[in-house]
């Protein structure tokens, strides 16, 4: 099956992903001038004032500097459930999140790549959130060249209801795709159950979308990819220049299987691995792909 544009998933999103090494904060504000601080394109920034508000499943985190250089930053994390890296590029229905940033000169936003930078949760209580981040926002209409931060920090009281995470918050999906590493920015499971069970996943980013649609699976095991019944492959499309570009592992000399690890009435977690083959849009060659997936359950 071919996935969804881009536009419609991150339209369920508003517009990857818990894990890595916990970090332990250098001093009470990460040697920090200020409660936020980065070079933004290489000019150090030091935020007059920051803030976050945590509500639901959403910390936003911001900085806003009137003087020169006069930038704001502005994080919407989402599904953070403890200290760790988080990737900065994905919607709201993953681990991670997005940056939108301006000032004097224009605008700009980390864009939908599932790699846009990261952000390191080194401290997170009900009253406090420190860490550190990266990013490169690209420019929004009528703003021209990419918003590069780096040594970015931040230490700011949290307000607001910092509520538990639920079990089924969040979704992860990385791989690696023809030797191309793979972070979806939007990420969607589904668990039918009853006389025909199934579990299948969509995942994207601006380069390329992704699926796994597996029948007749219900529990966790190891599953191998075939295209007679019951039905079970790997799809992939889109490479840069030609989004129509299509692989699977359907057809004769497709292979792979995927693993489930975890099979709960609240998450869905595994990895997977497979060599696809060209299917349409003026795809070549076989596709190797391996990668992870960690998806909560409606």
């Amino acid at each position: 099956m071919r996935l969804p544009a881009l536009a419609l998933l991150t339209g369920l999103t508003l517009l990857d992903a818990c894990g890595g090494d916990t970090a332990t904060p250098s001093g009470g504000n990460n040697n920090t001038t200020g409660p936020m601080s980065a070079s933004l394109n290489g000019t150090g920034w030091t935020a007059s004032t920051a803030s976050a508000v945590a509500a639901s499943n959403l910390i936003v985190i911001s900085g806003s500097r009137l003087t020169t250089p006069n930038y704001t930053l502005s994080f919407t994390l989402s599904n953070i459930g403890g200290t760790g890296v988080y990737a900065l590029g994905v919607g709201v229905n993953m681990f991670g999140g997005y940056v939108v940033a301006s000032s004097s000169a224009g605008g700009w936003s980390t864009p939908q790549s599932g790699a846009a930078g990261e952000i390191n949760i080194a401290t997170l209580t009900a009253a406090r959130i420190a860490g550190t981040f990266t990013f490169t926002a690209t420019a929004q209409s009528g703003t021209t060249g990419n918003l590069v931060a780096t040594n970015g920090a931040f230490d700011v009281p949290i307000t607001g209801t910092l509520a538990a995470l639920p079990a089924n918050a969040g979704n992860k999906v990385t791989a690696t795709i023809g030797g191309a590493a793979f972070n979806a920015a939007a990420a969607t499971g589904l668990v039918n159950s009853g006389s025909s069970p199934s579990f299948s996943i969509a995942a994207l980013n601006l380069d390329r979308n992704m699926s796994i649609a597996l029948a007749n699976v219900a529990a966790a095991g190891t599953y191998a990819l075939s295209a007679v019944g019951p039905v079970r492959s790997i799809q992939v499309s889109g490479v840069p220049g030609n989004a129509a570009a299509t692989w699977g592992s359907q057809l004769a000399g497709g292979s792979g299987s995927v693993t489930i690890t975890t099979f709960s009435a609240s998450r869905v977690i595994g990895t997977f691995t497979g060599t696809l083959v060209p299917l349409a849009g003026g795809a070549t060659g076989n596709l190797a792909i391996a990668g992870t997936f960690d998806m909560g359950r409606p």
